[in-house]
Parts: structure tokens; sequence; C-alpha cells
């Protein structure tokens, strides 16, 4: 049995569909004048619904179709769409972040000896001429008072040594920094996911917690259940910052959740705490 808007609009019985994907689908059928079913869609339009308008015959009636959804029997953590791909992503380090530099420095435990001596590179490529010796005979390192000593290669050199560092890889280093290339890029591996859930969806809140967090290889695969045909990408014993979520609303009762996963041979406990397993 039709309803009655006024006098220019009828509401035909809806047609409800399901997939096991989406869940149910309620499509509201009007049949009435173009410009007064116009004015309709432009309401549900506002409200987030996905409308088909199309005019009838020349003096006839035309047909507004609204799909809604009725999810109240979906459950709020379960995604009604779920989509995974993966891309790349390059990050633009400074060279002293270079892995190479970063396993000499990381031998030195002591945080001011790495600042004496990033101090005398720094000053060497300025054009500084002398310095004041740097002592590591005690914790924390110092500089020696007294007279300057001329500031050379040699000199830093033997400082990178008597630091317990590689002086190759500091000589290469610092030629590097000398020709004015003090960055470098890292290509990266992301993790992109895609869902659709219920506007209420416990999902929203827990995740956006979340952002920021890092997963070892297992406990993203764990969480989110990637699908076998795309955990060949988690690369095992990476590390995974989830970097962001992004929710969209997208009809009246449903948002879209855009997620980035960035993938790391290691990361700093300091800067992101534990991950999760």
């Amino acid at each position: 049995m039709s309803k009655f808007y006024g006098s220019s609009i009828t509401e035909d019985k809806p047609d409800i569909d399901y997939d096991p994907s989406r869940g149910y689908t309620v499509v509201r059928q009007f049949r009435g004048t173009y410009d007064d079913l116009r004015s309709m869609a432009s309401i549900y339009e506002f409200q987030g619904y996905r409308v088909e308008h199309r005019p009838g015959q020349t003096g006839g009636y035309g047909t507004l179709r609204v799909y809604m959804s009725a999810l109240s029997d979906w459950p709020a953590d379960k995604p009604l769409l779920e989509k995974w791909n993966t891309d790349a992503n390059s990050l633009e380090k400074t060279l002293w972040q270079h892995p190479d530099v970063v396993a000499q420095t990381s031998k030195v435990s002591d945080p001011a000896g790495i600042v004496l001596l990033r101090a005398d590179i720094e000053a060497y490529l300025g054009g500084t001429i002398t310095t004041h010796e740097i002592v590591w005979s005690g914790t924390p390192a110092t500089r020696k008072e007294g007279k300057e000593i001329p500031l050379t290669l040699s000199l830093i050199l033997d400082n990178v040594a008597s630091a317990g560092m590689d002086r190759t890889v500091f000589e290469k280093f610092i030629l590097e920094l000398a020709r004015g290339q003090d960055s470098f890029v890292l290509p990266q591996k992301v993790i992109k996911r895609t869902v659709v859930v219920r506007s209420d969806s416990t999902l929203i809140e827990q995740d956006e917690n979340l952002v920021g967090r890092i997963f070892t290889s297992d406990g993203l695969i764990a969480r989110y259940q990637i699908p076998t045909t795309r955990k060949f990408k988690v690369t095992p014993n990476y590390f995974w910052l989830f970097h962001s979520v992004v929710v969209d609303d997208i009809a009246a009762d449903k948002v879209q959740m855009d997620y980035e996963f960035w993938g790391a041979p290691a990361y700093s406990t300091f800067a992101y705490g534990q991950p999760v397993q």
C-alpha cells in the first residue's frame, strides 16, 4: 500500500536488501513531481543519505530512492566493510640519523661526549680553527681548561676513536657534511586499512586512542586480523607506528575510518614506549 504525501508525492513500499559485508539496506521509494521530489531529495542529501532522483516522462511522475541502512542488529565493534592495501612513504632525515652514524654513536653511553664531539664537528665545518681538548676519562666528558688547540680533522677523528667509535665511518660522514649532504631519504613501508562501521561503533574511540603507539608485526596482525593475502606485506620483526586514523561521516548512521601504519626495522622506546605485542 502506498502512502500519500500531499498532492504531489507518494511513497511506495520500501525495498529491503541484505549483504553479508554491509548488513541491511532499506530503500525508501517515492513518486511525484520533479520539483517536489527534488526538494525532498535535498533534505535527505543534507542528512547524509545516498539518493537517486529520476525524472519521469514528460508530464508524468518521477521517482526518488533513498538508501538507508538498518544496522540496529549489527555488532558495534564489527566493520561493515573492510579493505587493506599497501603503499610506500619517504622520510627525510638528517645525516646524523643515518644508520651507520647511529650505530657508532650508540656505542657511547655518555651524552655529554656526543654533544662535545658534535659541537667540534659543526664548528670545524663552519670554519672554526681552535677548540679546547675533550677529556674522555671521566663521566660526563668535559673540555680541558686552558690554552686552545687547533681544531683539525685529525683531532676530531682521534676523539672519535677515544670514544670507541669507528674513525673511518666518521671520516666519510664529515666529508659528506662538508659537501653539503646533510640529509638523506629513507624509504618506508606503509599499510593502509579502510573500514566502514556504525556511527556508534566502539572501534572509533578505541582506535583513536592508539594513534602514536608502536605495534610489533605479530601484534598488528593479531589485533586487526590482517587477511592472509596481506600478511606477507607485514615484514616479520618490523615495528609499525599507528600513524593516523581519519574518521569521516559517510551517512547518517555510518562512518568510514582510514588507517595508516608506518613500518620500520627499529624505533625509539623513549619516544613511543613499549610496543603492542
